[in-house]
């Protein structure tokens, strides 16, 4: 349990450093973390490919330490979720 709290910890630095640059055009949320995978919410005007907003995410975390795999992404009404799973810690 105390892995899972330190990942969610480090994970909400991910998400503060990737609004810090992207919003207003794009916005990332923490939804969930678990052992089924790591949801981020992304909304924001998808101009370019909504895989490319999503994929700049694991490289943002990829600068904190924290090693993503991109295996889902999900449509849904007004935002995409992006669903990964930690790889691991440095």
């Amino acid at each position: 349990m105390r892995g899972e709290q330190v990942l969610r910890e480090r994970l909400a630095r991910v998400v503060d450093e990737y609004n810090r640059y992207r919003q207003p055009e794009m916005s990332a949320r923490l939804l969930e973390v678990s052992c089924d995978g790591i949801y981020v919410e992304f909304r924001g005007h998808f101009r370019c490919s909504i895989t490319e907003w999503v994929e700049d995410f694991k490289y943002v975390a990829k600068e904190l330490g924290i090693e993503l795999e991109l295996v889902d992404v999900e449509t849904r009404p007004g935002s995409v979720v992006g669903v990964f799973k930690a790889r691991g810690l440095a």
